[in-house]
């Protein structure tokens, strides 16, 4: 997600973006959604009310704060600056399969310490055949 430069572009290709996800999101057309990574906004900041309205017209839980509580996932450079601005976002069905959300606070790679998750979820397939296929011979 873009960076906030203070501006009004910065919220404009903010707003962009986040109108991108919610297409690609609708045409998948998925029955469980789950959306981890850098959205760049943290509680109190210009970008959170805008990533607050997504998440709730989508109807989604954001997942890692429900979860999580006073944790960082970005470090500047100079370790002076801590914020949270990488998330999980998902649908009520799929944060139900959240059993496992946390921060690795002392893995260093880059500015971002990762957030992870784990995901508990059943794939059942197909009995009858598909395109010819029988997935049983498979």
């Amino acid at each position: 997600m873009p960076t906030n430069y203070g501006d009004n572009d910065s919220l404009e290709l903010y707003i962009e973006c986040l109108t991108y996800l919610h297409a690609i999101i609708v045409d998948c057309n998925a029955v469980h959604t789950v959306v981890a990574g850098d959205f760049n906004c943290s509680v109190g900041s210009r970008f959170f009310t805008e990533f607050k309205e997504f998440v709730a017209d989508n109807n989604f839980v954001a997942s890692d704060l429900i979860r999580l509580d006073n944790v960082s996932t970005y470090v500047s450079d100079d370790g002076q600056k801590l914020s949270w601005v990488d998330h999980i976002i998902s649908s009520p069905t799929a944060d139900i399969m959240l059993l496992y959300v946390n921060v690795l606070e002392n893995f260093v790679m880059s500015d971002h310490r990762p957030l992870i998750f784990s995901l508990q979820c059943s794939i059942t397939l197909p009995t009858a055949p598909m395109n010819g296929l029988n997935p049983s011979k498979m």
